[in-house]
C-alpha cells in the first residue's frame, strides 16, 4: 500500500572509533542494512515545535519498511545526506514488525548545507 510512495533508499550504518598507536582515531563505517526502500520528510517548524514539546529535537521524518531493528547511535544515510536517529515510532495502529516506521531524524550532514 505505501510502498509506492517510498521514492529513496538509505543505508543504516554504524561508526567504530577506535585509537592508533599514536594516539589518533580511526573512524570505521558498517553497514547493517542497505537499499532499504524510504521516504524523507523535511518538518515544518510548526511539527518540530510539537515534538520538541515532547523532548525530540527533530528535523525531518524518514518513513521506511517493518522489520528493522535501528540502534540509536546509528546513521541514516540517502544519498548524500546523513541523518542521526531522535526516534523510532511505529505508524499509527500498525505493527513496527510488519508494517511502516516513522524514524525521527536530525539532519547531519548534506552537500547542499556546505
Amino acid at each position: 500500500m505505501f510502498t509506492t510512495l517510498l521514492n529513496k533508499e538509505m543505508n543504516v550504518r554504524t561508526r567504530t572509533v577506535t585509537v592508533d598507536i599514536y594516539g589518533g582515531q580511526t573512524v570505521t563505517n558498517t553497514n547493517l542494512y542497505t537499499s532499504i526502500p524510504c521516504r524523507v520528510n523535511s518538518l515544518s517548524n510548526v511539527q518540530q515545535a510539537e515534538l520538541a514539546r515532547s523532548g525530540i529535537m527533530a528535523t525531518h521524518k524518514i518513513i521506511c519498511g517493518g522489520g528493522y531493528i535501528f540502534p540509536i547511535e546509528a546513521q541514516l544515510v540517502v544519498g548524500d545526506d546523513i541523518f542521526e536517529i531522535v526516534d523510532v515510532e511505529p505508524v499509527t495502529g500498525m505493527s513496527p514488525e510488519t508494517h511502516h516506521l516513522k524514524i525521527s531524524t536530525r539532519m547531519f550532514k548534506s552537500p547542499s548545507l556546505l
